[in-house]
């Protein structure tokens, strides 16, 4: 299954795949970041772009919300450890 430029959406990557866009080291991904035009293989663009974004994002959303007051805490994220509310903000 192949997804050519022309089925892409303006702005998202565009997915360069045989058989799999999301195969790995074979899909190939074309996005910009910033200023740069990359072309990364599928896993370099998970490992490398789109992981360490998600996470940036979420450790500032998590620093405006406590900087707002909101008192969240380790138990917010995790949801599996039972914490002490003194412990948890």
């Amino acid at each position: 299954m192949a997804i050519s430029a022309s089925s892409t959406v303006p702005g998202l990557p565009r997915w360069h795949s045989s058989d799999r866009p999301w195969s790995g080291p074979r899909c190939r991904i074309l996005h910009r970041a910033g200023e740069a035009d990359l072309d990364q293989t599928g896993t370099d663009y998970l490992h490398l772009f789109a992981l360490p974004d998600l996470w940036f994002h979420l450790s500032i959303a998590h620093a405006i919300f406590r900087a707002e007051g909101l008192a969240i805490g380790k138990a917010d994220f995790e949801g599996l450890h039972a914490c002490s509310p003194d412990r948890n903000r």
